[in-house]
């Protein structure tokens, strides 16, 4: 006999007492069949289920029973992360199945053993298992079950970053899934079908796939499969940069994962609304849903994942520059880590305290966990770690002058991130050897590094943009196929009037989200612009002269800076008025701009005095472009605004470059412009 999925609801429960025609081991075999068929959708039933099973099959001496119940428990305590459990449950059903020559169990049993081996990260037996399963399935003609194992061996190449073998194994599961009309199983590989599209930047596709496997979960009343649906939504929508969007699917789906009693799914969940926050710069409540991942873990006895919810804390922590807490966050994650003889994580973890270390300016000791880091690295042949690492301890040991030792470090991370193609750390790299050359007084290696660098940069910002593009136009597309096919089932049942009404709703929000864009757009224009004069404000000048004066300073390029003044501006406004005082400011304003370059900045410092940044000129050309300037506002048709205004301007020049910072030499113009001031006015020093 070969147990079949039921067509009761979830929650029902059938007919498990014999009747007089029928031989006691029936109802448990009904048990078991139930059991089974609640696995994903009531894991708590089919555990109760399948203990009562094995309880009557204890009984009875009923291998038959004794080998199903066992399976259904271990495929639960596997969901449940409960490993020893798991494997207990289920060497003791197969040892079962063994014992009564029941092939159907045993290709059950291979199936949980790969579930089991891909949870514990063993990919390779879980694949030798499944194919196990898969073969032996064939053997008996269970078309369902052989499908069944196809799908999990797609799970453990997805879990393995093997896309391309998971890609084919899912494709071909869904069509066995369609020929079959098993809809439990299609919704399942549709999920997986989601997470490798995504993979491959095909983002209409794979909303469509989870949109649909989340339709099918909840007509199936499967909990597990909608907390997984909701998990990739959420997701997808952080990388997206939607994290509004991404904290409320990763919440509800907590909340469903928590009625279901799913550690794993609840671990998951909490990982994901940790990161999120931190992302969000909300790290108390990302240390908060931290906590719990970590609480949860110990609970379980889950030792892997306890260092995994450790460095996590670290990593808020030292986001949120809480140095002391990080460290005794990645002290514990890396003692527990030794103790167990885990080694990926730990290369990382003391990366993390090696920075810690030096940011706290233990040089000594942050150098000796870099070496750990780097020995640990080399051993496991982990080359994208020790690239990470050889980058920051190079930035460690330039921070602490020792140059050679870090040009050495760095050039040898560049060589790794080249090869592995690590681009992001391959722009730090850039960065760190471009300080490393200027300190140097190697300047034009200095440069082409920074230009490197920030050409590099450019084409990932680039590539983040087109993505997340990609991202959210699949998202509009998705939800307008919604729309419409909402508008036609309207249209069919002649309900006009509500079908008017969605696509008004559609338009004001359309009409709205335009008016928020310009909102946005406005307040981004309010942060740097002067809203008098519509020159720059004092705020954007501060950020443009520090750069300009940084780069002039690294580059050795003149840059000249000129404070200019409107004279007796207050008279203006005291004897002719603010409203005359205005126009003054704003026709100065239109002589600036038209008398500058596009390099060039002006800005309006404050009052009646503005400020004129030439990057790439020196004070002669620079006093050429400020006697332009005095002479148009001398010039210009004052009595157009007033027939007694006449305005002039004092300016004073500086280009300096040997001053301590850019405050220094807008001070340097001030000065000229005071004596500017006094030596008559109207006049450039």
């Amino acid at each position: 006999m070969t147990l079949e999925k039921t067509g009761a609801a979830p929650g029902e429960l059938c007919d498990m007492t014999s009747s007089p025609e029928e031989p006691p081991e029936a109802p448990i075999d009904r048990l078991n069949e139930r059991a089974w068929s609640l696995r994903r959708v009531d894991p708590d039933g089919a555990w109760a289920l399948a203990q009562e099973a094995c309880a009557r099959s204890e009984h009875l001496g009923y291998p038959r029973g004794l080998a199903y119940s066992g399976l259904t428990l271990a495929f639960c305590a596997v969901d449940r992360l409960e490993f020893t459990q798991a494997q207990a449950f289920l060497e003791r059903a197969a040892q079962a199945a063994d014992t009564a020559g029941l092939r159907h169990a045993a290709a059950r049993a291979d199936f949980v053993r790969g579930f089991l081996h891909t949870r514990l990260g063993d990919f390779e037996a879980a694949l030798a298992a499944h194919d196990r399963s898969r073969e032996r399935f064939a053997a008996l003609g269970d078309r369902l079950g052989e499908t069944d194992a196809l799908l999990f061996a797609a799970g453990a190449h997805i879990d393995r970053g093997a896309f391309a073998e998971a890609r084919t194994l899912v494709g071909e599961s869904l069509e066995r899934y369609a020929a079959l009309g098993d809809l439990e199983g299609r919704a399942q590989g549709l999920l997986m079908w989601a997470i490798v599209e995504s993979y491959y930047g095909n983002y209409t596709a794979s909303l469509r796939a989870n949109q649909e496997a989340l339709e099918l979960k909840e007509r199936l009343g499967d909990v597990m499969g909608q907390v997984s649906a909701l998990n990739n939504l959420g997701s997808y929508h952080a990388a997206s940069g939607a994290d509004d969007r991404a904290l409320e699917a990763y919440l509800e789906g907590l909340r469903r994962a928590e009625r279901l009693g799913n550690a794993g799914a609840r671990l998951t969940l909490l990982a994901n609304l940790a990161e999120t926050l931190r992302e969000l710069g909300d790290f108390a409540r990302a240390t908060r849903y931290a906590l719990e991942v970590l609480r949860l873990t110990e609970t379980l006895g889950r030792k892997r994942e306890q260092v995994n919810a450790l460095d996590t804390l670290a990593g808020i922590a030292m986001a949120a520059r809480d140095d002391a807490q990080a460290r005794a966050y990645a002290e514990r994650a890396l003692a527990l880590s030794e103790a167990i003889g885990e080694v990926e994580t730990r290369v990382f973890i003391l990366a993390r305290l090696a920075q810690l270390l030096c940011r706290q300016g233990d040089k000594e000791a942050s150098l000796a966990r870099y070496a750990q880091g780097l020995e640990l690295a080399q051993r496991t042949q982990n080359r994208a770690a020790e690239t990470e690492l050889r980058l920051n301890l190079g930035r460690s040991l330039a921070a602490h002058g020792d140059l050679v030792a870090a040009h050495a470090h760095l050039r040898r991370a560049l060589e790794l991130a080249q090869e592995l193609r690590l681009r992001r750390l391959e722009r730090g790299v850039y960065a760190a050897l471009s300080e490393v050359y200027e300190r140097q007084g190697r300047l034009e290696e200095a440069l082409e590094h920074y230009k490197r660098g920030h050409e590099l940069e450019k084409a990932l910002l680039g590539e983040r943009a087109a993505d997340k593009t990609r991202r959210l136009t699949a998202q509009f597309e998705l939800e307008k196929l919604a729309r419409d096919a909402e508008i036609e089932r309207l249209r069919n049942v002649e309900l006009a009037e509500m079908n008017a009404a969605l696509e008004r709703t559609l338009e004001e929000k359309a009409a709205l989200l335009a008016q928020l864009r310009e909102q946005a757009e406005r307040l981004e224009q309010q942060t740097r612009e002067d809203a008098l004069t519509g020159l720059y404000n004092r705020r954007h000048l501060e950020e443009v002269l520090r750069e300009a004066f940084a780069a002039a300073q690294r580059y050795r390029h003149p840059l000249s800076v000129a404070l200019i003044d409107l004279d007796n501006f207050k008279g203006v406004n005291d004897t002719l008025s603010h409203q005359i005082g205005d126009g003054v400011l704003r026709a100065a304003a239109e002589v600036f701009a038209r008398f500058t370059r596009t390099v060039d900045i002006v800005a309006r410092y404050g009052g009646e005095e503005f400020v004129l940044v030439m990057p790439q000129t020196d004070l002669q050309g620079a006093r050429a472009v400020c006697e332009r300037i005095r002479e148009a506002i001398e010039q210009y048709p004052w009595w157009e605004l007033h027939p007694e205004l006449q305005v002039t301007v004092s300016i004073g020049l500086a280009d300096d470059l040997s001053v301590k910072d850019h405050e220094k030499l807008l001070a340097l113009a001030d000065d000229n412009l005071y004596r500017a001031k006094r030596a008559g006015k109207n006049r450039v020093v």
